[in-house]
């Protein structure tokens, strides 16, 4: 697999890149609540798979890719119950070439950051967007002390 290089280290995560980032409604600051784990749920596959299909029923030939990322794509590991999915169209800017499609299943743009590989965010009662090779990189790290 090809990853692209990394943005420039200067391109920091700021208050001010989160704002300008924003899109509609969205507050840009990170509340200070505790993230809660849940132990590895066997349910997790199937809500992606869902979320796959209809997805790909919207966007026909325009997904290129809808995969599966983040901590619950991995089995067995202990994770925020939320499904992460990575989708990837052609040109990620041509937002009205697939945006439309994806709000009738109550994905609304939430991020929009054309300096980090026109990066697009879309929340639906948790699901969000992420790069997939993170993903990848745990499926082949070694498992942890104390883990499966």
């Amino acid at each position: 697999m090809r990853v692209p290089p990394l943005p420039d280290p200067a391109n920091q995560l700021s208050r001010e890149r989160i704002a300008a980032g924003a899109v509609g409604d969205r507050a840009i600051d990170v509340p200070a609540a505790a993230i809660t784990m849940t132990p590895y749920d066997p349910a997790w596959p199937t809500r992606f798979a869902r979320e796959r299909a209809r997805i790909r029923a919207a966007l026909g030939s325009r997904a290129l890719a809808v995969e599966h990322v983040g901590s619950t794509s991995v089995p067995g590991l202990a994770a925020k119950n939320r499904i992460d999915i990575d989708l990837i169209v052609t040109d990620p800017a041509d937002e009205s070439g697939y945006l439309p499609a994806l709000a009738p299943l109550g994905y609304l743009l939430r991020t929009r950051e054309p300096g980090w590989y026109q990066h697009r965010c879309c929340w639906n009662d948790g699901h969000t967007v992420k790069p997939a090779r993170v993903r990848s990189g745990l499926r082949r790290a070694p498992a942890a002390p104390g883990l499966p």
